[in-house]
């Protein structure tokens, strides 16, 4: 019977399940990019609204990464939460080199950043203890 406990206990393997949620969290930051730029396009919203639409954007996605990564590992939900939010920041930060050859880090890269680590870190921890 303990053997049946042991191996319910274990989840995903950790390494292939922050890169498959990074992957995850990134691609909802896209499609939620894609879209607003559509409505930009088409539609008489302006562009101040930018700021707040990136900032949610990237929250909610690294939130839902956090989440599922640390439902598929069922252990250290934080630390796994954190790393999966660690890795959609670099990810980004990524992109935007290959897109932007003169970009330079400031400000709002290290507060993208941090809401990157900390929302990975909020998802993962409701992620551990959702049932």
């Amino acid at each position: 019977m303990r053997r049946k406990k042991e191996t319910e206990a274990k989840g995903l393997n950790p390494v292939l399940a922050v890169c498959l949620c990074s992957a995850l969290g990134y691609a909802i930051t896209a499609a939620v990019f894609l879209i607003y730029a559509a409505l930009l396009t088409y539609t008489d919203i302006s562009e101040g609204s930018m700021k707040i639409v990136v900032t949610a954007a990237v929250g909610v996605s690294v939130v839902i990464g956090g989440f599922f990564a640390a439902k598929a590992i069922k252990k250290r939900g934080i630390v796994w939460g954190v790393l999966t939010g660690l890795m959609c920041g670099i990810l980004m930060i990524i992109t935007a080199v290959c897109f932007k050859p003169d970009f330079a880090p400031s400000l709002k890269t290290g507060i993208i950043l941090s809401l990157c680590l900390c929302g990975g870190g909020v998802g993962g921890i409701i992620g551990i203890n959702f049932k």
